[in-house]
């Protein structure tokens, strides 16, 4: 890999890990995990669509970011933005 072809990649990496949803905006997860999730998938799915079959509101900032979501077990809660991130393997 040519020295500029790596500094790329490594400007494009760092963009993903630093980058931030702002206020209200909505950010798409695939949770999985069960039956509702494959009924999401299922329901909402066609050749050309991503799949997804959870949703949350982006409601923090920089320094505290969280979500805003509904869970089955808790109702609606604040979950914080690394533990919505780390449930879909990092990426939304």
């Amino acid at each position: 890999m040519t020295g500029h072809r790596a500094l790329d990649r490594l400007m494009r990496c760092t963009m993903l890990l630093s980058w931030m949803p702002r206020q209200g905006d909505l950010v798409f997860q695939v949770a999985g995990g069960g039956d509702m999730s494959q009924a999401i998938v299922d329901a909402t799915t066609n050749v050309d669509s991503l799949q997804f079959d959870h949703v949350a509101v982006f409601a923090g900032s920089r320094r505290n970011p969280f979500v805003v979501e509904a869970s089955p077990e808790k109702g609606v809660v604040k979950t914080p933005w690394r533990e919505f991130l780390n449930r879909s393997g990092g990426g939304v």
